[in-house]
């Protein structure tokens, strides 16, 4: 049986793919993927999620339909996991940090230990930077039991790409462990990087001795907790190789760690640095640029970055016990996407979604226990339902989709739809919400909360259908 899994909903991009991708390969059931990509510019597989599709093929040894740029539709058929040497190369400035997403954990339950070669982008805009991969993502897995090395010969940027990065991971020797980062606790270390790509890989010292000296009693007044004990601070300053020795451009990444074990990552994204400019000075834009979302991040009353939160729904659904995340106020629509994708494919699994103070989200997920080498999986049983609350003519299709209303109510509905386990959408033009779901015409609970949510935004006269 193929398990179906609709790529439009929610983030409605990559995120899907690669989950529904990873969980299809782990589990050893088929999966076919629809609409991908439907509601994007450009529908369909880029260049990036074909190779993530590729190299995830070539671990499990898949039969793969719909292996093209721009396809909007994938049936994915794996056979057995099994340790190697892989290589992967868009050919593009596609991101090497999202292929490693894609694959990370099927090469973990491949046994063995794997090789991959990645070429592409290693820190292009709307994807994780490699700092990201290396310096948060890469050690928090590590308390799963995932062992992880890499390895950077080149960093690659838009639009010429030529990144070229090494990955090294060893097999699981038994499920993941759970994780728990339930606790915001006290910045404890602050670690700054400051990277520029010189043609002769030297920095200018007074430059990076300024930079050093000055930028660590700043971030300590930026970033440390008030009141507290100081956390250890260090500023680094590193020369990097770029692809053709010829592309200029300097960042700074940040990653705070507390007591609890939760990190915060900040980045400046790539930023291209003329050669007759000082390096302070745009080191300096690029870490103000930083800051200014990670410091409401630290204030939040979270443990852990947001765009981590999301990356560990997958491992935390297989492993074996209770793991626990403590997220912001709003989860990220990617964090809502990837319990929504668990749910649907991995059966047996388990997310309480609350919020155990004002401004913080606390999900629990009881994992599965899956193990390395276990049997292929039967995909979830059940028929999806549909249940639709129409509103009288003009509740929503009059009103500006721009109203900042609008968006907290969606927001609301994936709030909403990762603790129910189904999937809202609103339809403004039509005046309606769509609830989808299997075996939700036999459960009101749902209803019920969802009939407050309503009577919360003052949408009345709704008719159940």
């Amino acid at each position: 049986k193929v398990f179906a899994v609709d790529g439009s909903v929610l983030e409605g991009g990559g995120q899907i793919l690669r989950n529904s991708l990873a969980y299809s390969a782990i589990l050893g059931y088929p999966v076919q993927i629809e609409r991908i990509r439907a509601k994007r510019k450009t529908p369909g597989l880029a260049a990036q999620h074909l190779e993530s599709f590729k190299l995830v093929r070539d671990v499990c040894k898949a039969s793969f339909i719909g292996d093209k740029v721009g396809s909007t539709e994938v049936t994915f058929t794996p056979k057995r996991l099994a340790e190697g040497s892989f290589s992967a190369d868009p050919k593009t400035a596609g991101a090497i940090t999202l292929m490693v997403q894609a694959s990370l954990f099927p090469l973990a339950f491949a046994g063995g230990t794997s090789e991959v070669d990645l070429k592409g982008g290693t820190d292009v805009d709307f994807s994780p930077p490699l700092d990201f991969l290396q310096r948060v993502l890469v050690p928090t897995v590590g308390r799963m039991g995932v062992e992880v090395s890499l390895d950077c010969d080149a960093r690659g940027f838009f639009p010429k790409g030529g990144g070229h990065l090494g990955l090294w991971v060893t097999g699981l020797q038994g499920p993941l462990k759970p994780i728990d980062i339930g606790e915001r606790g006290s910045v404890t270390r602050i670690a700054a990087v400051c990277y520029a790509t010189p043609a002769d890989g030297w920095l200018n010292e007074e430059d990076t001795m300024r930079t050093m000296e000055e930028f660590e009693p700043w971030l300590m007044s930026e970033l440390a907790d008030k009141g507290g004990k100081a956390p250890k601070c260090t500023v680094e300053c590193n020369p990097e190789p770029s692809a053709d020795g010829r592309t200029f451009m300097a960042a700074f990444e940040i990653v705070v760690e507390t007591s609890t074990g939760g990190m915060f990552h900040g980045s400046s994204g790539a930023m291209e640095w003329k050669r007759n400019h000082g390096l302070y000075d745009i080191w300096y834009a690029a870490a103000e640029k930083a800051l200014k979302p990670l410091k409401p991040q630290l204030a939040s009353g979270a443990a852990l970055d947001e765009h981590l939160v999301d990356q560990l729904i997958l491992p935390a659904s297989l492993a074996k016990g209770t793991s626990r995340i403590l997220g912001a106020k709003e989860l990220t629509l990617h964090a809502q996407t990837a319990i929504h994708i668990a749910e649907k494919m991995v059966p047996g699994v388990s997310f309480t979604v609350t919020n155990p103070k004002p401004n913080v989200t606390l999900i629990e997920c009881t994992g599965i226990g899956r193990a390395p080498g276990a049997p292929p999986m039967q995909p979830p049983k059940g028929e999806e339902e549909v249940v639709v609350a129409k509103f009288p003519p003009g509740s929503l299709s009059e009103v500006a989709p721009e109203e900042r209303w609008v968006a907290d109510l969606r927001n609301d509905l994936g709030l909403f739809s990762a603790k129910f386990g189904v999937e809202s959408k609103l339809e403004m033009g039509r005046d309606r919400i769509f609830v989808t779901g299997p075996g939700i015409s036999k459960d009101d609970g749902w209803k019920t909360e969802m009939s407050r949510l309503l009577e919360y935004y003052e949408l009345k006269g709704v008719q159940w259908r």
